[in-house]
């Protein structure tokens, strides 16, 4: 049986999250593990370097592509995480020009 999103590298995101995904408050402990476990897959799925060789896995980049909703944890975490990284952050301040 084929394990769905197998690797052995850990996925960092140095540009966004440089001190780890649950360091900043957007992500629950469960998210983040999810995302430095499988990461690395998700983003190679996402990216077409990496064939999808299970089901899930062709689901997860029929998700990627905007084709279906998001429904299992993996594809829930993977949406959440390209949300934030893509939409602009808003600050707000207490001060008025």
């Amino acid at each position: 049986m084929l394990d769905s999103f197998f690797t052995k590298n850990r996925y960092f995101d140095n540009q966004y999250y440089p001190r780890g995904f649950s360091r900043y408050g957007l992500f629950t402990i469960k998210e983040a593990r999810l995302l430095e476990i499988y990461g690395y897959a998700y983003n190679e799925l996402n990216n077409g370097k990496r064939i999808p060789i299970t089901e899930e896995e062709t689901r997860f980049v029929a998700v990627c592509q905007g084709k279906l909703a998001p429904v299992t944890k993996h594809e829930k975490v993977w949406s959440k995480y390209i949300k934030y990284i893509t939409c602009p952050k808003k600050i707000h301040t207490l001060f008025q020009k």
